[in-house]
């Protein structure tokens, strides 16, 4: 690590204290852990923050300190003016599809943390927006509702209305954009899920017979 040039070292020390506050924290509810576990939390993502800071103004063409501190954020590690969404466009600017600064804002928004699921929606659909099907940054369209639905262990969010629609639109742009059979079967497939799921039983029917065989069991 002494010999590693400045920008690795913080980003190491960086995600070193994150994993540590997190672990001192635990997956207790905020009442249950003790007061030397938010001392120790807090006082590892103070330090988290100082580091991942500075390998973002090192080198803030990289995206990958900006991710961290979306979690650092979360935390309430950073300064007030310096929430998730702030740190998620620093990530993004720098590189438009790094995925895990994707995955690390959907989380940090779930109600759990202080988001809320229609904050979750409102990002998705503007991921969704871009209309950038050559990356996969309208997919996490998709993974957005998947991460909703795992935590409320139901798919009743394809119900509402607008939600469905999306994972519709998501499905058509991969498929009117791809000249590959297989992947465009595989975004039919994800489509005949989500109409089956979303109670549109004549969509998903037709869909899957329109499949037949080519049916992808990974949609």
């Amino acid at each position: 690590l002494e010999n590693a040039e400045p920008w690795t070292q913080d980003m190491l020390m960086g995600y070193f204290h994150i994993k540590r506050a997190w672990n001192l924290r635990s997956g207790k509810k905020g009442k249950d852990v003790s007061q030397a576990g938010w001392e120790g939390f807090h006082t590892h993502l103070d330090k988290a923050y100082t580091h991942l800071n500075a390998a973002h103004q090192r080198k803030p063409m990289y995206p990958e300190a900006a991710t961290l501190l979306i979690t650092v954020a979360m935390g309430g590690g950073t300064p007030r003016n310096e929430n998730e969404s702030y740190w998620f466009e620093h990530a993004v600017n720098a590189q438009f599809d790094h995925l895990d600064a994707y995955d690390r804002l959907v989380y940090a928004l779930l109600p759990k943390w202080g988001g809320s699921y229609d904050q979750i929606m409102t990002q998705a659909q503007a991921w969704l927006d871009t209309g950038r099907f050559e990356t996969k940054v309208p997919l996490q369209y998709l993974e957005a509702v998947r991460e909703i639905c795992q935590e409320r262990n139901d798919y009743r969010l394809l119900r509402r209305p607008g939600v469905y629609e999306g994972l519709e639109q998501m499905c058509k742009g991969y498929m009117e954009s791809s000249r590959s059979t297989k992947k465009q079967n595989y975004y039919k497939s994800i489509w005949a899920a989500a109409a089956w799921r979303a109670e549109q039983n004549e969509v998903a029917l037709k869909l899957i017979k329109e499949l037949g065989k080519d049916v992808d069991s990974k949609g």
